[in-house]
C-alpha cells in the first residue's frame, strides 16, 4: 500500500510503495538539533524506494561536517519550512536516512543510535540500543 508523507508547508512530498515495518532512532547532537527535538526517527531506505516530488524547488542540502563520526551527513530540508526531509552519507549515496516526521503515522523502532544522549526520562519500548 503506497503511503505518502511531506514536509511541514506540503511543498515537497514523499511517497513510499510501503511503510517500513520498523524504524530507528537516532540521539545524536546534529540529528537533534537539525530536527530540532530529542531525537530523530528514521527509516533507512534504498533511494530508488523513495520518489521525493519537489515541483517548487525547496529542497535544499546542507553539508554537515561538524558530526560525532567525523564523516559529511547531507541533510536535504524544505527551504521553505525547514522541515528535514531526508539524510545522505553522500550526494550520490545509494541509502537515504529518510525522516519519520513526514508522515502521520510511524513504525515501532527496532533500533537507537547514540542512545548514551538520550535523556533518562525518555524511554523506546522494544528498542535495540
Amino acid at each position: 500500500m503506497t503511503t505518502t508523507g511531506h514536509c511541514n508547508c506540503s511543498s515537497i512530498t514523499v511517497t513510499l510503495d510501503q511503510m517500513p515495518q520498523r524504524s530507528a532512532v537516532c540521539y545524536c547532537a546534529n540529528c537533534k538539533r537539525s530536527g530540532s527535538g530529542l531525537c530523530s526517527v528514521v527509516y533507512f531506505l534504498d533511494r530508488s524506494a523513495v520518489k521525493v516530488d519537489d515541483p517548487k524547488s525547496y529542497l535544499k542540502t546542507y553539508q554537515d561536517s561538524n558530526t560525532t563520526t567525523g564523516n559529511t551527513v547531507h541533510r536535504a530540508f524544505c527551504n521553505n519550512c525547514g522541515s528535514p526531509v531526508y539524510s545522505t552519507m553522500g550526494a550520490d549515496a545509494p541509502m537515504l536516512i529518510l525522516k519519520g516526521g513526514l508522515f502521520d503515522e510511524n513504525p515501532e523502532p527496532a533500533q537507537e543510535f547514540f542512545a548514551e544522549k538520550r535523556p533518562e526520562w525518555v524511554s523506546v519500548a522494544k528498542a535495540t540500543q
